[in-house]
């Protein structure tokens, strides 16, 4: 595999879980893992593609809203593998305001087809993460409360 497939196949396996992530559908964040996958992020390590389901689908649905955006994804052949870094920022709506956030995704992907591939391993380092409060969140971003 070059550098060129890797950057594609990780690009979309890292567009699938944010995306997952984001519309809280919990079979496709599964899916995005294989099954001995390694989750790990804030010093707790999640082991299995089932655990990882388990953990987001416990965590998850505490939450308003979120949009995930993932830029300067660089990836590197590294045999049967692909190890991959990238930055991510992101925004949720959640009781007490708006959490803004940033941080590095540092990624081993396994390719499972020309395209796509699955998690071996995923490290989320939160780098920075601020909740600004509902009153404040309104004026900057119309429409942020949550429904009632």
């Amino acid at each position: 595999m070059d550098t060129a497939q890797a950057d594609l196949v990780t690009r979309r396996t890292v567009a699938k879980y944010a995306r997952s992530i984001d519309h809280k559908d919990f079979d496709a964040v599964e899916a995005v893992f294989a099954v001995d996958a390694e989750l790990r992020r804030a010093g707790v390590v999640t082991t299995g593609r089932a655990a990882i389901a388990e953990f987001y689908r416990d965590v998850l649905p505490t939450f308003g809203h979120m949009r995930h955006l993932i830029t300067d994804t660089m990836a590197e052949p590294d045999g049967e593998l692909i190890r991959a870094h990238s930055y991510f920022s992101y925004v949720q709506v959640i009781d007490d305001g708006v959490r803004f956030g940033w941080g590095d995704y540092n990624d081993v992907v396994r390719p499972v087809s020309e395209n796509d591939g699955v998690f071996v391993e995923k490290e989320i380092v939160v780098h920075h993460s601020l909740v600004v409060p509902m009153s404040v969140a309104e004026s900057m971003l119309p429409g942020a409360s949550p429904p009632a």
